[in-house]
């Protein structure tokens, strides 16, 4: 069962109103009523593994791995950053990339010893464009 979504009244501020700001009523979906989170993919990385043979030899073998980030991300993401930035901008940024690319995807980027500042800045825009609403989601 899902619960009703929650909505904040069209009317609840009005730049052009005189009258009392009306208060705007939040409710929190449970946990286990919430939709799963949709996920597309927002970056490629094809690199080598190495693993070992039953005879004990070591090959490496190629590997494709696709990251992804929430379609729609929650917007408290987007806050904790700004939060965050106040006091630590580099601990925020990193929070921020956990936050949307899970552990996994940010651990990747982090041992990839090709990461270039281009490349981190690229997907750091897209992330940031994700949260603020000023991109479409790749398509998945």
């Amino acid at each position: 069962m899902t619960a009703p979504p929650t909505t904040v009244p069209s009317d609840a501020v009005s730049p052009n109103s005189t009258g009392p700001i009306k208060t705007v009523h939040l409710r929190a979906t449970p946990v286990e009523q919430r939709e799963p989170e949709e996920r597309v993919p927002l970056f490629t990385l094809d690199d080598e593994v190495e693993v070992e043979g039953e005879d004990g030899a070591v090959t490496k073998v190629p590997r494709h791995r696709e990251f992804t980030v929430p379609r729609n991300p929650s917007t408290n993401i987007l806050l904790k950053f700004l939060w965050q930035s106040k006091t630590d901008q580099l601990e925020a940024m990193a929070n921020l990339l956990t936050s949307m690319l899970g552990e996994e995807g940010y651990v990747a980027l982090m041992e990839w010893d090709e990461l270039s500042n281009e490349i981190l800045q690229r997907i750091v825009n897209a992330a940031v464009l994700l949260l603020t609403g000023d991109a479409e989601a790749p398509k998945g």
